[in-house]
């Protein structure tokens, strides 16, 4: 695959990435981030012995358990991000129940800021992270519907009136329970749904 790159839209959008970059972290999660990558484990913040004991009641922090994790979980990575390793990415989508996909972003130089400001971040990452938010939409508003005649063939006393308004619920575009919710600009975004 071949990207061609217009130098001048970096120059228009230096300023904003710089106002931006770097921002959102604190000394507590570089620190935690520092201690996650030197243990090999995916575990809460480590206190040291005596306030762990307190904490956690054992010297070390227990790790997380990510089979507890009940939602759909899509994964994007590159090969050039120097704070996520692909081995990181391959044990984190065995330990997760629910991974809908894993995507290795097609780009050798994409690295951790392009995801946020790649200039073709839409065409490689974006388009489609909003098909895998559809199809979880979908999904979960198919089995919403799914749900409602189930009950309503297992004889459940559901007046009619109110049988009406749930369905009315489930199958409202933007207020389905249950689901993700999709922005306008993603609603409205250029994506080919049958790909």
């Amino acid at each position: 695959m071949m990207y061609i790159i217009n130098l001048n839209d970096y120059f228009t959008m230096l300023p904003v990435m710089l106002s931006h970059t770097p921002s959102g972290a604190s000394i507590k999660q570089l620190e935690h981030f520092g201690q996650l990558m030197k243990s090999g484990h995916f575990r809460k913040f480590d206190r040291g012995y005596l306030r762990n004991q307190l904490e956690y009641n054992r010297m070390t922090p227990p790790d997380y358990d990510l089979s507890k994790v009940k939602v759909p979980v899509a994964l994007y990575y590159s090969m050039n991000d120097m704070l996520v390793s692909t081995t990181g990415v391959d044990r984190l989508a065995r330990e997760l129940p629910q991974v809908i996909d894993k995507y290795l972003v097609p780009m050798e130089q994409f690295n951790h800021l392009d995801f946020l400001w790649a200039i073709d971040v839409k065409t490689l990452v974006y388009n489609r992270l909003i098909r895998n938010l559809r199809r979880v939409e979908n999904f979960k508003l198919k089995h919403a519907n799914k749900g409602l005649q189930n009950m309503a063939t297992a004889g459940v006393a559901i007046s009619n009136n109110n049988l009406q308004k749930m369905h009315a619920l489930a199958t409202a575009s933007n207020n389905t329970p249950n689901t993700l919710p999709l922005t306008n600009a993603n609603a409205n975004a250029n994506v080919n749904l049958n790909a």
